[in-house]
């Protein structure tokens, strides 16, 4: 089963409004998206989730019951304190997210001002549609973890009509040290017409798209 088949099922047995279901579906897609980005294997996610089924059944028991309450069973418990961790913009995610991370200004691998250059690039390649081009700038694991899902899915997590790209803000930048590999990483919000959308991208030491995910 690919990652986008299975979000597609989870979100067949939620009972829930669109909206919600948007919002689940990003936060578990966010959650094996990170999983992946430490080398698990997708099945290996997968198995530890559950069948789509029963984990969609728990989010409705945990609505249904009462949104406020928090912990309804241990798989629950740490998607939901996965996707808390997701969800803190700055220091703090960071920190989590680079257990064996360094300030990137110091980094002998990496020019901060060729990571940001190389970051507005993709994100004007995607906003402008121009996916052929990003697909040329990906590694082949970023390239299989999205197999099966196109970029307009992607875009729609968000909203159907983004409207044209205004700005580009102020980069956070990180560096990664896992298994002697060195990764870029950075989180930045761009504004739109229509939406605000903040890019989470990690690059190999190629300057390849390692990691995409946006919120």
């Amino acid at each position: 089963m690919t990652r986008r088949e299975y979000l597609k099922k989870v979100a067949g047995h939620l009972q829930c409004a669109p909206a919600k279901k948007r919002e689940i579906v990003r936060q578990l897609d966010s959650h094996i998206g990170i999983a992946l980005g430490e080398g698990r294997e997708l099945s290996e996610i997968l198995k530890e989730m559950g069948e789509p089924q029963a984990l969609a059944a728990e989010f409705n028991e945990n609505m249904d019951a009462d949104e406020k309450k928090k912990g309804r069973g241990r798989k629950l418990a740490l998607i939901l304190a996965a996707v808390v961790i997701v969800l803190g913009i700055g220091a703090g995610y960071l920190y989590w997210l680079l257990p064996k991370g360094r300030d990137i200004n110091r980094s002998r691998v990496f020019d901060t001002a060729g990571v940001e250059d190389r970051s507005h690039e993709i994100i004007r390649l995607f906003s402008q549609g121009e996916y052929e081009e990003l697909d040329a700038l990906m590694t082949d694991e970023v390239r299989e973890a999205i197999a099966g899902t196109s970029f307009e899915e992607i875009r729609s997590y968000i909203g159907d009509d983004w409207g044209e790209l205004i700005n580009i803000g102020r980069a956070q930048l990180g560096e990664l040290v896992q298994k002697g590999e060195h990764y870029a990483l950075v989180q930045v919000n761009a504004s739109y017409e229509n939406v605000s959308v903040t890019y989470t991208l990690s690059f190999n030491e190629e300057m390849l798209l390692y990691g995409f995910y946006i919120k």
